[in-house]
């Protein structure tokens, strides 16, 4: 009933027909239409295929209300199925039916409960998504219970990417656009900063069979900006790609002894001479090897810095302006923050 009102389907109504046995086997062989029927069900629901180039696309529910499903409704589902899906995929005026029809269908690839099989599914999409995307994810700070409060953000979403494509996925807000300029960055920014939100971006990808792993790289981005407590609202997951890459080997190897030696004689080295050497060559390092922006973060003259250099490469014996050492060293930086922050 609550479907019939809505005149659209909720969520708890689309689990049970993911997580229907009978529909999945039906969904690959049997007769055009078929009766299902959930626990608790008051109105009997007709289901019938929905297909392109024999592919398996989706599917049409009539739910039975005031007047009784008949075998006239069984012969006539099928063709209504195939001639809305031909309105929907060749008339211009249905962008947005056509739209809807696709975001189905990205959801389903990332539903791992989906009662359609994803190489249905992957053919379809295939030959629809040819260009370039990102994947989008966000996240409140805080968390939240209010539904409308989400529906808020991927509305402000769609306004930023209008021809992006909003999904669903484990609490997350999740966008799938096609580009991404300098000024969707800002507003983005902007969108994070108003609403109380972290929002992760992936890296750009063009085969959608790959969804899943690069909407896995946006939600890395945001957990390991809340566990580094980033100050940035929208990550790039370019910034936590190695802090990642960490954490699917973490348990399989000592992480620790990929953190360069040196690290832990400058520790020491501070600890007995009440000195800094071991901030300062991070500064250093972060700030490319720029002596004035690197004195000017640390708040301290320019010889000060270089006659802290100079300890630093007495103390550890290493040419730290040669590029593998430098990135050896930043790598190490990353570990420890990693294994600190981690509580490894």
């Amino acid at each position: 009933m609550e479907n019939i009102k809505r005149g659209s389907y909720t969520d708890d109504f689309i689990d049970k027909l993911h997580s229907s046995t009978d529909l999945r086997r039906w969904s690959k062989k049997g007769s055009e239409s078929h009766f299902i029927t959930f626990p608790g069900d008051k109105q009997r629901k007709l289901v019938s295929r929905i297909t392109r180039e024999g592919h398996l696309a989706g599917a049409l529910v009539m739910i039975e209300h005031h007047t009784p499903i008949n075998p006239l409704h069984t012969l006539l589902l099928p063709k209504i199925s195939k001639l809305l899906f031909n309105i929907f995929s060749k008339d211009q005026t249905s962008v947005e039916a056509s739209k809807a029809f696709y975001t189905t269908l990205l959801n389903n690839l990332l539903d791992e409960k989906d009662s359609f099989d994803t190489t249905e599914i992957l053919s379809i999409l295939k030959d629809y998504f040819t260009e370039e995307m990102y994947v989008i994810a966000a996240r409140f700070i805080h968390p939240v219970k209010n539904r409308y409060l989400k529906h808020i953000v991927n509305m402000e979403l769609n306004q930023i990417f209008p021809s992006g494509y909003i999904l669903r996925h484990k609490g997350y807000m999740v966008d799938l656009v096609p580009n991404i300029s300098h000024g969707d960055r800002d507003k983005l920014k902007k969108l994070a900063k108003k609403e109380n939100i972290i929002i992760g971006i992936s890296w750009p990808f063009t085969n959608i069979s790959k969804l899943k792993g690069h909407l896995d790289q946006a939600i890395a981005s945001i957990k390991f900006a809340q566990t580094f407590q980033m100050k940035e609202r929208v990550i790039d997951y370019t910034y936590v790609s190695f802090y990642d890459l960490l954490q699917k080997h973490k348990g399989k190897i000592d992480l620790k002894q990929f953190s360069h030696p040196a690290l832990k004689v400058l520790r020491e080295y501070d600890k007995r001479n009440n000195a800094e050497l071991y901030k300062t060559l991070r500064i250093y390092l972060e700030c490319n090897n720029n002596i004035q922006q690197t004195a000017n973060k640390l708040f301290i003259h320019r010889n000060s810095l270089i006659y802290r250099l100079n300890r630093i490469k007495e103390i550890t014996e290493l040419d730290i302006e040669n590029y593998n050492v430098a990135h050896s060293l930043i790598d190490s930086y990353r570990i420890e923050d990693f294994i600190t922050n981690m509580d490894l």
